[in-house]
Formats: C-alpha cells, sequence, structure tokens
C-alpha cells in the first residue's frame, strides 16, 4: 500500500498435495541399500500439501524421508534444530546427496526409467485430481 501497487486476490488452491511415484520411490530405496542408509523411513501414506505440491503437478517428484534426529522429535522444533547442527545430520546431507546423484546415474543410464517416471506422474496426478 505504501507504494501504491494495485493488486487483487483470486480465490484458488494454493498448495497441492505431494502424491507418490512408484518408479522414483524403487530408484530412491534401491540406492539407499546401496548408500547403506541406516535411518531411511517407508513413505507416508499422506504427504500433506505444500508449495513442492505445486511442482509436481507439472513435473514428477519424490518426497523422500531420511532422519537425522531421534525418533520422536517433533519436525521443526527447536530440538529438531539443535540437532540440525550435529555430526549425524551433516551426515544425513552427505547421504541424501549420494542417494540423489545415484538416482541421477540409474535414469541417465536407462531411459526405460524416464518413460515409467512419467507414466507415473501422470497415473497418480490424474488420480489426485479424482
Amino acid at each position: 500500500m505504501i507504494t501504491g501497487i494495485r493488486y487483487s486476490i483470486e480465490p484458488g488452491t494454493r498448495l497441492n498435495a505431494c502424491f507418490p511415484n512408484p518408479t522414483l520411490a524403487e530408484i530412491f530405496y534401491r540406492n539407499a541399500e546401496l548408500a547403506q542408509a541406516l535411518r531411511i523411513t517407508v513413505p507416508r501414506g499422506t504427504m500433506g500439501s505444500t508449495d513442492f505440491g505445486n511442482v509436481m503437478r507439472l513435473v514428477p517428484g519424490f518426497c523422500a524421508r531420511v532422519a537425522f534426529a531421534p525418533p520422536g522429535t517433533g519436525a521443526h522444533s527447536l530440538a529438531w534444530a539443535e540437532v540440525g547442527k550435529s555430526e549425524e545430520a551433516h551426515e544425513c546431507v552427505l547421504t541424501s546427496a549420494k542417494l540423489i546423484a545415484g538416482m541421477a546415474l540409474d535414469i541417465i543410464e536407462d531411459k526405460k526409467l524416464l518413460e515409467s517416471i512419467r507414466r507415473d506422474h501422470l497415473a497418480e496426478r490424474d488420480k489426485s485430481d479424482a
């Protein structure tokens, strides 16, 4: 208001729910096993609505859960933030980078994976729209 900018707000869906991509999940868990990632958790049935859910409407995505905090630590809590400064959290970031790199290499080397990821993306997106 100070700058005199005019705007309008249009009601609509601000944040879309994330949805699974079975092929990306399979590639992730295979790489997690290869990297000996110890604290990988299985995907939740619901993944919530986020800005990443909006991105996933357009391109395939995957929500991984790589733990660094002790079980029961509330996400985004003060305890979680403190544990986030630990060596274990640093190792978690390095392991996550290895998993993402491994996934990328798998997809680059096997064109059929990319086709499967695309099919999964469209099918799961259509299911989430229903």
